[in-house]
């Protein structure tokens, strides 16, 4: 996985981002190229050391840019959670990719915590997509709790998942009477974030994590089940996302 980090002027790397609003401003390789600066142009310049071959290390000096009205932790913010989205890719089930992605992103700017906050929403983010690509046959309800489990104890979130007589003791009638038609016993998982000072507010986010829905009453047909990831499958597995922000 590409690794977003915070990334210094000047700092080496494969390929460098830079905010140029006008070919005057631009390097004489990339005016060569015909860059005048229009919306939409791209142009790649050699890395210093001559190397060839996938970039490794990319440097976005995008935060760098003034004259924007807008604030330089706003910026960060941005280029930093538009820079990990846009690296996301679901390739579990994958043999091979045509090309390796990155191995670094430096994003240059300043404001650290802009950059930490923007990059944690992000990975909450990646998480639920994760999820959600996630095919029933792998993604099940124990599964799904143990990848919550994990994510709560990075995040430093206490975590509790009931399963069996515990459903019935929390009166959780409903969960329990339609995981009987399944093979795979139902999983209530709950999250809290207790911070160290006391809150102004308490919210509580609530998902229904249904891994798998062949339509009930209206069985889907068979053509349709490989498009099955409607509002109740990711209701809980958008939920789990913050847990890592």
């Amino acid at each position: 996985m590409t690794v977003v980090r915070a990334g210094e002027p000047h700092e080496p790397a494969d390929v460098v981002a830079r905010p140029w609003h006008s070919a005057a401003e631009a390097s004489p390789f990339a005016r060569r190229r015909g860059f005048l600066a229009k919306e939409g142009q791209v142009v790649a310049e050699p890395a210093a050391d001559g190397r060839r071959g996938p970039a490794r290390t990319v440097r976005l000096d995008l935060a760098l840019t003034e004259g924007t009205g807008m604030p330089a932790a706003e910026r960060v913010r941005a280029v930093t959670e538009g820079a990990r989205l846009a690296l996301y890719r679901y390739d579990t089930f994958r043999s091979a990719r045509p090309l390796p992605p990155p191995v670094e992103v430096r994003v240059t700017g300043g404001a650290p915590e802009a950059l930490a906050e923007a990059l944690a929403g992000a990975e909450g983010t990646c998480l639920a997509r994760d999820l959600v690509n996630s095919p029933p046959g792998v993604l099940t309800p124990a599964s799904f709790a143990h990848r919550i489990e994990a994510a709560a104890a990075e995040a430093g979130l206490s975590c509790e998942v009931y399963e069996g007589p515990a459903l019935a003791r929390l009166r959780l009638a409903g969960l329990a009477a339609v995981s009987r038609g399944s093979a795979e016993p139902a999983r209530y998982v709950e999250l809290v974030h207790e911070p160290a000072q006391p809150p102004a507010h308490t919210v509580a986010l609530v998902g229904k994590g249904v891994t798998c829905d062949s339509g009930g009453l209206s069985l889907k047909p068979s053509d349709e089940l490989h498009t099955m990831s409607d509002g109740e499958l990711d209701q809980g597995r958008a939920n789990a996302g913050p847990s890592r922000a």
